[in-house]
């Protein structure tokens, strides 16, 4: 009673009173409905952003993937275009490999072999020579020049140059190319060292990344080959593989088949292999395919870059060997004949007019060193040609008797060469002389 007269009082009616806390805690839900509300979407919103976040990382590193993707297709399209201009460069069936360089060190064993292919001089104390002098036998002059050629080239890998020494199997365009090497020179103690030589019966044939395919014989029972790599030093060929024959000990008459890696014919360091005389040939046959050809510069072009300004540049001179045999025509004058007689051989490049051949007699020396001569005319020609050299076959009369030439040049103008022969090595040239 007491409370609802207090109520009364205050003009609350309970009922109302009840409504109102009614309201009151509806409108809580609805704010609280509100809220939940607000939290979904900032929740959602959230939910958003992470997922947009995530499709941004992935279209990022799908870029990067097209990115990468595009520059290894542009790396692979250059390597393409580069390997195609290489192809474009290089023989269709063998490739061509090797930098032709300078160096110091092998320049005094290049004028050797200079000497030795232009037939200057009749013999020489070097090693690595006897494929050059079977390559070089019964060939003119010019034809040997062109027939053997070198390569300066790093094949072993170690920074130092090797000298390769190769016959002339290509000539196309004016470039020369070979693959069958004579010699092979590595430079040990600042000098040249030989590190294998090759000849008709033990060939070294270049396939490449400084590998060569051998194969040699010594007579119809013997018969070895294999595959050698130049070693990290350049200063052997080390065995790969080697194959031998040899007569058997119980029937010489019988041959037996061999295999080592040492690359020589030792049978007890060998392994017996039980295969046909066809089978043994199938293998080297097998082993040798595929030549790789090396750019070279041959002989010619090393005689000319020789020639000094004192050299003739339309006449060579050469002592005459048994290559004389293979001209066909030939102007022959004998001067002089005896146990003591030597043949000279004029070749010249082009036509050359009012040739003469000179008696020359030293009668002083200057203090410069420059000698004056006395000379005789003991043999001319209206023209000397390419096709047709001259051969004198002569006497040297101690050292103050020697030989020479003249002719008129394309100026019209008469010059004068003396016949030198080296006191060191017998190299025989032409110097040029004040009349």
């Amino acid at each position: 009673m007491l409370l609802s007269a207090l109520l009364l009082l205050n003009g609350c009616n309970p009922k109302e009173g009840d409504k109102q806390i009614v309201n009151s805690k509806e409108e809580n839900k609805e704010e609280d409905k509100e809220k939940d509300k607000e939290k979904d979407k900032e929740k959602k919103s959230g939910e958003e952003n992470i997922k947009d976040k995530e499709e941004e990382k992935d279209k990022e590193e799908e870029n990067d993937k097209e990115e990468k993707t595009e520059d290894k297709k542009k790396d692979i399209e250059k390597k393409n275009d580069e390997n195609k201009k290489k192809e474009e460069n290089q023989d269709e069936d063998e490739p061509v490999e090797g930098r032709i360089l300078e160096i110091e060190e092998y320049r005094e064993l290049l004028e050797n072999y200079s000497k030795i292919i232009s037939k200057r001089v009749e013999s020489i104390s070097m090693e690595g020579i006897a494929g050059v002098f079977e390559q070089i036998y019964n060939k003119k002059v010019d034809e040997a020049l062109e027939s053997i050629g070198y390569s300066i080239q790093d094949i072993s890998g170690d920074g130092v140059p090797e000298l390769l020494i190769v016959i002339v199997s290509e000539k196309e365009d004016n470039k020369f190319k070979g693959h069958e090497t004579i010699a092979i020179y590595t430079i040990k103690d600042k000098k040249p060292h030989l590190t294998q030589e090759g000849w008709a019966r033990s060939r070294f044939i270049y396939q490449g990344d400084g590998k060569y395919y051998y194969q040699g014989s010594a007579g119809a029972m013997y018969s070895f080959f294999g595959k050698f790599t130049i070693s990290k030093t350049g200063d052997i060929l080390e065995c790969n593989d080697f194959y031998f024959t040899s007569d058997k000990d119980d029937n010489p008459e019988e041959k037996a088949y061999y295999r080592n890696t040492l690359g020589t014919m030792d049978i007890p360091n060998s392994e017996e292999i039980n295969i046909s005389e066809n089978e043994f040939w199938n293998i080297a046959k097998e082993m040798s395919e595929k030549p790789v050809n090396i750019e070279l510069i041959p002989f010619s072009r090393y005689e000319e870059k020789l020639k000094g300004i004192d050299s003739s540049p339309e006449i060579r001179v050469n002592w005459a060997g048994t290559e004389v045999e293979s001209y066909e025509n030939l102007h022959e004058f004998v001067l002089d004949r005896n146990e003591s007689s030597v043949r000279l051989l004029f070749t010249a490049n082009k036509t050359v007019k009012d040739f003469k051949f000179l008696n020359l007699e030293v009668l002083d020396t200057s203090q410069d060193g420059k000698m004056k001569y006395k000379i005789k005319e003991v043999y001319e020609l209206e023209k000397l040609t390419p096709q047709k050299p001259f051969l004198a076959t002569v006497v040297y009369y101690g050292d103050l008797t020697t030989y020479g030439i003249s002719y008129h040049d394309d100026s019209g103008d008469k010059v004068v060469y003396a016949v030198r022969v080296s006191g060191e090595d017998g190299a025989i040239s032409l110097q040029k002389i004040e009349q």
